[in-house]
């Protein structure tokens, strides 16, 4: 780990016509030669190192804790969130499950699936117009067979409507 007062140590080295010396021990050795063969640069870049040490030392200290890990650093649980799969209520009743014993219900999802592959993607609306059912009956099927995983949900780029397609 490197630190600002060593950094600026050697950045004093400059009065003694080793400029760039900061460079090696932040770690850009290409910078550093150019600043020792230029005399810092022709003194510009020393001067701009002043302001830019701190942020080359965290960037050091960064990269190292990266790979070598740190004393004090714990082990971070990360949460992945899934948005693809689209969100599971159900507890809302306005999401209640149709009985799939029904053979009604069954011709339905299956017009329903095939109206959204025919058509490359179809909104609610498009559904209750092809199967001429009732809306709240199709908005629960389509519910249900996006929870099975049988239709993804997408938008349509030009106005935002929600679109549902045949997986």
């Amino acid at each position: 780990m490197v630190n600002n007062g060593t950094a600026y140590l050697f950045w004093l080295a400059f009065f003694f016509g080793l400029g760039g010396i900061q460079r090696f021990y932040l770690g850009k050795p290409i910078s550093g030669v150019l600043y020792l063969c230029t005399l810092g640069f022709f003194g510009v870049g020393q001067l701009l190192d002043i302001a830019l040490i701190p942020g080359m030392v965290d960037e050091k200290n960064t990269k190292y804790r990266a790979l070598y890990g740190s004393p004090h650093q714990t082990a971070v649980p990360q949460v992945v969130v899934n948005v693809g799969e689209g969100y599971h209520n159900t507890t809302s009743p306005a999401f209640t499950e149709l009985p799939t014993a029904n053979t009604a219900n069954k011709r339905l999802d299956v017009s329903v699936l095939k109206i959204c592959r025919d058509l490359g993607g179809a909104t609610m609306s498009d559904c209750v117009i092809e199967t001429e059912a009732d809306p709240e009956e199709i908005k629960a099927i389509v519910h249900r067979l996006s929870v099975d995983g049988l239709l993804s949900i997408d938008n349509r780029e030009p106005d935002g409507a929600i679109i549902y397609h045949a997986v």
